[in-house]
C-alpha cells in the first residue's frame, strides 16, 4: 500500500464537520507502523454517555490493536478521529459501546468489519484515502439498530466515503435504581428483595450484576458495592 498523505490532508482541511483528533489516542507499541497513511475512522457522538472504541487490525501474523479509547460523555469536542495504516490489503474489526444505562461501564457493543484495499496501483488521481463514519446515537428500542447510509462514494477530495448511523438503547434510569429516587443504595436492595418475596415484577433496570434477570442475586450486588465504597 503506498503513502496517502495529501489525501488525508484533504480530509482534515476540508471537513464539514470541523473534526478534530483525538487527543488521548495511544497506539500500542508492538503493532506495525509501515506508515502507510490509508484512512481514517470518525466517531460522531449524538447521545450522552461514554463511547468506547476499539479498533483492531486483523493479519496473517496476527491481530494488532490500535486502539482502545473512551470518548467521555462530557468532552467539550466528542467528534473524534482514529488514522488507519496497514500494508497491501487491510481487515479490520471495530467495536463501539455505549452503555444503556446511567453510571455503569457495562457496554452495549456493535462489531463490524470492514476492509480498505491495496492501493499500490493506484494514483492520488484514483483515489485519496478512506474514511469510515460511525454517527452514534440513542434507540428508541430495547435492540441496537445500524444502517449503511452512504457507502463507498468517492467525495470532490476523492476520498472513499462510508457512513454507518448506529443506534443504541440508552435508558434514562440508573441501573439498580428500582424505588426510582436517582440513587443506588440499601434502599433498592431492600426493594428488590421485598418485591421477589410479594411476587412484584420488578423493572429491567433492577438487573444490577448484568446477567439479564432480577432477582436476590442484584439485591446482594447493591449490597456489596455499598460496603466497598
Amino acid at each position: 500500500m503506498k503513502k496517502i498523505i495529501s489525501g488525508l490532508t484533504a480530509l482534515l482541511t476540508v471537513s464539514a464537520l470541523s473534526l478534530t483528533a483525538a487527543a488521548n489516542v495511544r497506539i500500542e507499541p508492538k503493532y506495525p507502523m509501515h506508515g502507510n497513511k490509508c484512512g481514517m475512522v470518525t466517531v460522531v457522538p449524538d447521545v450522552e454517555r461514554d463511547i468506547h472504541v476499539v479498533i483492531v487490525q486483523n493479519t496473517i501474523d496476527g491481530d494488532y490493536k490500535y486502539y482502545d479509547e473512551i470518548i467521555p460523555a462530557d468532552a467539550q469536542d466528542r467528534v473524534s478521529e482514529f488514522a488507519l495504516e496497514g500494508k497491501d490489503d487491510v481487515l479490520y474489526t471495530i467495536t463501539i459501546g455505549v452503555p444503556k444505562y446511567k453510571g455503569t461501564q457495562q457496554y452495549e457493543e456493535y462489531t463490524d468489519k470492514f476492509g480498505v484495499p491495496d492501493t499500490d496501483e493506484m494514483t492520488d488521481s484514483d483515489i485519496a484515502g478512506y474514511n469510515f463514519t460511525f454517527n452514534v446515537g440513542k434507540n428508541e428500542t430495547e435492540e441496537i439498530a445500524s444502517q449503511i447510509t452512504r457507502k463507498g462514494e468517492a467525495d470532490s477530495e476523492k476520498i472513499v466515503q462510508t457512513e454507518t448511523a448506529l443506534l443504541f438503547p440508552v435508558l434514562e434510569a440508573i441501573k439498580g435504581d428500582v424505588n426510582n429516587d436517582g440513587k443506588v443504595n440499601v434502599r433498592d436492595a431492600a426493594a428488590i428483595a421485598s418485591g421477589i418475596v410479594k411476587g412484584i415484577e420488578l423493572p429491567p433496570y433492577g438487573d444490577f450484576n448484568g446477567d439479564g434477570k432480577v432477582n436476590i442475586r442484584d439485591a446482594a450486588a447493591i449490597a456489596s458495592s455499598i460496603t466497598k465504597k
